[in-house]
């Protein structure tokens, strides 16, 4: 790896870090054939950036939808004594004591990797797709807000779960997010069992360096540190459906869970949300290249109702899929949306 360090360097690269056997590198591509002619290098791919892939919900994924009226916490699971961490946008104001009343008291760390927050304003989501994603896996409904079909507004799938938020990207929406490595030691550090992540790149179904990184990380972050844990990593298929081979990575990973998006069950708003056995139609598909099966799983991710986050614009879900429904609570659509209701529910 040294020699790799020093010959990206002698030909004007630059070595952003190091990962799970590998290197990220900015170089001139000129000198690449330099490069791979190095005896360490086996593989180099191309770098892509990861962006965020954009109730009723958690009564179908949690096994109890009969079309209307009855709650999943009749099962007997709320997600007690579970955490779980959210890597996002941030939590609506970056304070679990004065946040949105869905999720207040129940967000234990504040972890920041961006570049651009304020000091009293760590884990603070000014965009709103991260209080979103967290509304939909531990949501409580404690404002007490009812929809016309009986339906608590925000009720997540295990609102009873705590959440540890590590916001990756800006207020911009641009990633500033740590190493993946990084990433996961500082969830299980804190405590968190499960990940949750509604983001990823568009690589058409290639199992990349990415996509290997994360299968490690599932079992053996860090022997040294955190003694051969196990974390269930939940990740967003992608947004590029109905094309076939579309699965994004680090959704292409064969250790971690890949959702896609189906559509909800709220008639009264769209058409594309009548209908919980069928597929959405932007939801990524497989298979991956090598021919294996993704999505793992789907679940609802058309006209999702969950968290708005206070800190955030109002409307940032608006269009053709999604918008405001009061103060507190926002449509949106995506496997984003699908990713943390299958988080809650595991």
């Amino acid at each position: 790896v040294t020699q790799v360090i020093d010959k990206c360097s002698e030909v004007y690269g630059q070595w952003n870090y190091s990962f799970y056997r590998g290197l990220r590198v900015r170089i001139n591509p000129q000198y690449l054939p330099a490069v791979a002619r190095l005896y360490d290098v086996s593989w180099i791919e191309p770098y892509k950036t990861p962006e965020m892939l954009d109730e009723v919900s958690s009564e179908i994924v949690g096994g109890n939808w009969t079309g209307a009226g009855s709650w999943v916490n009749n099962l007997g699971f709320d997600g007690s004594g579970v955490l779980i961490s959210v890597a996002d946008t941030g939590i609506d104001d970056g304070n679990s004591a004065t946040m949105h009343p869905d999720l207040g008291g129940r967000v234990n760390a504040f972890i920041d990797y961006t570049e651009t927050y304020s000091a009293d304003g760590i884990g603070e989501d000014k965009i709103g797709h991260g209080t979103h994603c967290a509304g939909i896996i531990a949501g409580n409904g404690a404002s007490g807000r009812i929809d016309s079909n009986g339906y608590l507004w925000g009720m997540g799938a295990a609102p009873n779960a705590e959440l540890i938020d590590q916001r990756i990207f800006d207020d911009a929406g641009y990633w500033y997010g740590p190493t993946n490595q990084e990433l996961v030691t500082d969830a299980v550090v804190n405590g968190a069992v499960i990940g949750s992540n509604s983001w990823g790149m568009s690589t058409g179904g290639q199992y990349t360096s990415n996509d290997a990184e994360f299968d490690a990380l599932v079992r053996d972050a860090d022997p040294n540190i955190l003694g051969n844990q196990e974390y269930i990593l939940v990740f967003a298929a992608g947004n590029d459906g109905p094309t076939v081979g579309s699965i994004g990575s680090p959704g292409n990973a064969k250790n971690v869970i890949t959702v896609g998006a189906s559509e909800n069950y709220r008639p009264s708003e769209s058409a594309d949300a009548n209908d919980p056995d069928e597929i959405a139609e932007f939801s990524s598909r497989g298979p991956t290249d090598d021919g294996r099966i993704k999505p793992d799983i789907t679940a609802p991710g058309t006209w999702i109702a969950s968290a708005l986050s206070s800190s955030a614009t109002p409307g940032w879900a608006s269009g053709g899929y999604g918008g405001n429904i009061d103060d507190l609570y926002e449509y949106c659509s995506g496997t984003s949306m699908a990713c943390p209701t299958v988080a809650g529910g595991a």
